[in-house]
């Protein structure tokens, strides 16, 4: 349980689907939405799943955060492992960031969202956490043809299909990256780009607050969380006796979980399954305040002035002063505030990716470049069908460069010269002498082919 939310992954050993010979597989991609790698599950999806996948990851790539859609449960539970095998998992609390979508984080507490929120860390940039569910959506449709395959074609049908599609995800990169950029820096359907949008909103939220300038918002968020912590640790003990303030506390989180529930009502519920599931997570939400309401009255000094079910619906408690902020307005102000600080960071870090994305490809193709040197003059047929390989590689990688640098432009000015001997090298690399390299090496080769074959057996080919 996570808050008025059950999630059947939160667990760390499955007994659901033994019988089955593979229940299915589990994959892992980047913030680019390419598969790093994937894991065959025996069982129903449990902790040791990501913990598997999680460790091959980092032991080939400096990763920085852990994104999981029950991040909240995992995270405690590679904790405990960390303390129990320092030498083997101590390092993953260390090397990793704990990082919950937006989307699934809307499913989680209020003090979930407050801890492990990834818009709310620094350096996520314009990560959303749901990248891997379009990975999810295309894999999961080959469920009713691999099901009748032995172990071996599965798996070979599942690696093409990942090499395919990582594929694609790579000659896509540069319009991802584009259209990331003027997502959040450029005038997009008529409305504010991101950047200067949230930062109107945030200067409004500050005026309204009396507040001079962001410097005050780090400590307003650091209360924040350690207000979660604080109740989240509450949570995970056995009380007998619950002191008032935490009472209070409670009651105040079960109000922000309520409103979210109404939210999601009114907004995404498109089913009446799905909003029938809501109204019953609302109707144990006011379950609870009203126990957590009698609770409070209970323990009522004379004099105070009792709460009430009206009260809760409006957030305006009795020991709220008039001039004291409610929780829910701080969290909104934050909220506000780290968000214009990842689009800030997108930015940036999306020019990187796409100078890291044409080094990358530049590098390759000087790498082709001189193994095709090495090979041209080549006499045996071995020789000739590694060069043509090598050309169809080089011509790939150029069609590549091509399409990004035609994005880059986008990029702004001041970077148009850094990648000028990039543009040089594919006005070199013209297509008709590639083209023409490639037919005269392919010839060459199908004719030492024939000359080991019968004369009619050439004609017919």
């Amino acid at each position: 349980m996570c808050g008025n939310s059950e999630f059947k992954a939160a667990q760390e050993v499955s007994s659901q689907r033994k019988n089955l010979d593979v229940a299915g597989n589990m994959m892992v991609s980047c913030g680019h939405a390419t598969i790093l790698t994937s894991v065959d599950m025996k069982e129903s999806e449990s902790y040791r799943h990501t913990l598997l996948l999680a460790r091959k990851v980092l032991k080939e790539r400096n990763c920085k955060f852990l994104v999981n859609d029950v991040v909240c449960h995992f995270w405690v539970f590679l904790a405990s492992l960390a303390v129990l095998l320092p030498k083997a998992f101590g390092d993953f609390t260390q090397r990793l960031i704990p990082f919950l979508s937006r989307l699934h984080g809307q499913a989680h507490a209020w003090y979930c969202q407050i801890i492990y929120f990834g818009h709310w860390k620094d350096g996520a940039g314009g990560t959303l956490g749901e990248e891997q569910e379009q990975v999810f959506s295309t894999f999961s449709r080959y469920c009713n043809v691999t099901k009748y395959m032995s172990r071996a074609s599965r798996n070979d049908f599942l690696t093409m299909a990942m090499f395919y599609w990582n594929s694609r995800k790579e000659a896509g990169l540069p319009l991802f990256l584009t259209k990331r950029l003027l997502n959040v820096n450029r005038l997009l359907f008529k409305s504010y780009y991101r950047v200067k949008f949230y930062s109107i909103m945030l200067t409004d939220k500050l005026n309204a607050r009396c507040m001079k300038d962001e410097s005050e918002l780090m400590g307003l968020q650091q209360n924040l969380e350690a207000e979660a912590k604080t109740h989240l640790d509450g949570d995970r003990r056995i009380l007998t006796r619950i002191q008032s303030e935490n009472t209070k506390r409670s009651l105040v989180g079960t109000h922000l979980e309520w409103v979210s529930i109404n939210d999601r009502i009114q907004t995404v519920a498109v089913t009446s399954k799905w909003r029938q599931k809501l109204v019953s997570k609302r109707r144990k939400l006011e379950s609870k305040a009203a126990n957590l309401i009698q609770d409070i009255n209970e323990k009522s000094v004379m004099g105070e002035e009792l709460v009430t079910t009206e009260h809760f619906n409006s957030e305006i408690f009795p020991w709220d002063f008039a001039n004291k902020i409610s929780f829910q307005d701080d969290f909104k102000l934050v909220d506000c505030w780290n968000l214009k600080k990842r689009n800030q960071e997108c930015i940036v870090h999306t020019k990187k990716e796409m100078r890291n994305y044409l080094y990358s490809i530049s590098n390759d193709l000087m790498e082709r470049r001189n193994e095709i040197g090495v090979l041209t003059g080549a006499s045996d047929l071995r020789s000739k069908g590694e060069l043509s390989i090598k050309c169809i590689e080089y011509s790939r990688l150029i069609a590549l460069l091509r399409n990004a640098l035609s994005y880059y432009r986008f990029f702004g000015e001041e970077t148009s010269g850094e990648f000028r001997g990039l543009a040089e090298l594919v006005v070199e690399s013209d297509d008709r002498d590639l083209d023409f390299f490639n037919e005269q090496s392919i010839l060459e080769c199908s004719e030492n082919e024939c000359d080991s074959d019968d004369e009619d057996d050439c004609v017919s080919g």
